[in-house]
């Protein structure tokens, strides 16, 4: 039998509980590059900030996902506490129940600084809106929000622990988190891209050039090639 993985991270768990080595491939998620790019996140990004009541000095933050403990949302919501700025603000999108975080939101003063916002059918509307997409995940087999938010120009910060990082080159195009529970060390980067113009507009610039290497089309080229690979295999041992 033959299994795909969609992240290296998994492949490696396949062979570490189950002692899975051959006939294990690799595949990366793919991205839309029409819904999701540069020039798209430039025409909605006005519309898209005045409709979450974002101001013209607010620096947003969007974390996207279900599961929001295992996406690390207690260690992004530590960070931007630690940070003296007024100006943070924090979009997390998904179904999952804000309850278990409000009182940490009260402690932690940040209850008016965060918004809970539905899933919607146009992502990138959220992408356009905001200026870092931060996903500290404490264990993730790819998480596509932070692709997708590399295609629309926008920085990112993932973790080590999500299959995505894979495609990350720390510093370059994104930032790549070694512990999603520091939450100090999070802070610190969230506050580089922040401050720093230029290292955020390349670390933007870079991450939709990476991005582009990453389409459904080329996802369906590579399982094509296995498809292929297999059937040659099974043509010759039926022969």
């Amino acid at each position: 039998m033959c299994l795909v993985a969609v992240s290296r991270k998994v492949a490696e768990d396949l062979t570490r509980y189950y002692g899975r080595t051959e006939n294990l491939h690799v595949v990366y998620h793919g991205c839309d590059l029409k819904s999701f790019s540069p020039s798209r996140r430039s025409v909605l990004r006005a519309e898209a900030r005045a409709a979450l009541g974002l101001g013209d000095l607010d620096f947003a933050i969007l974390l996207i996902g279900n599961d929001w403990q295992k996406k690390g949302l207690q260690s992004l919501l530590e960070a931007v506490a630690s940070l003296s700025t007024h100006f943070l603000r924090i979009l997390i999108v998904g179904n999952d129940n804000p309850a278990p975080f409000r009182r940490l939101l009260e402690q932690k003063a940040l209850a008016g600084r965060v918004q809970f916002l539905p899933l919607r059918q146009d992502p990138e509307f959220y992408y356009a809106a905001t200026d870092l997409y931060a996903g500290p995940s404490l264990e993730d087999a790819f998480a596509l929000p932070p692709l997708e938010a590399m295609a629309c120009g926008l920085p990112v910060i993932v973790s080590r622990r999500a299959g995505v990082s894979e495609i990350v080159h720390h510093g370059e195009d994104g930032i790549i988190l070694d512990d999603p529970e520091d939450s100090a060390t999070l802070a610190k980067w969230i506050e580089k891209i922040m401050v720093d113009a230029e290292f955020r507009r390349a670390l933007s610039e870079n991450a939709a050039r990476t991005a582009q290497s990453y389409t459904w089309e080329k996802n369906a080229a590579e399982m094509k090639a296995i498809f292929d690979q297999i059937l040659g295999c099974r043509q010759s041992t039926s022969s």
